[in-house]
């Protein structure tokens, strides 16, 4: 299921630093802490930890996209 939304209600481990959290969002299924979300969001191309939040996010979405050819696999196949 794919959602998006902010919550603020239990305590989850954030998908990027890996810390529990209540303060997050979350996206297909996973969790980025406010803390995380504050720092992708000021951070620049060129700055020092772009890449390492640029690659937890393509982990991310890969992860996700594997999940959606898994699901049409079994349940078309």
């Amino acid at each position: 299921m794919v959602r998006v939304g902010v919550h603020s209600m239990r305590e989850v481990l954030c998908f990027t630093c890996r810390k529990t959290s209540t303060d997050y969002i979350e996206l297909f299924e996973k969790y980025i802490c406010e803390s995380c979300q504050n720092q992708i969001l000021s951070l620049n191309p060129e700055d020092y930890g772009y890449s390492y939040f640029h690659n937890k996010v393509k982990i991310l979405w890969e992860e996700y996209l594997e999940s959606l050819v898994k699901n049409q696999v079994i349940n078309h196949g």
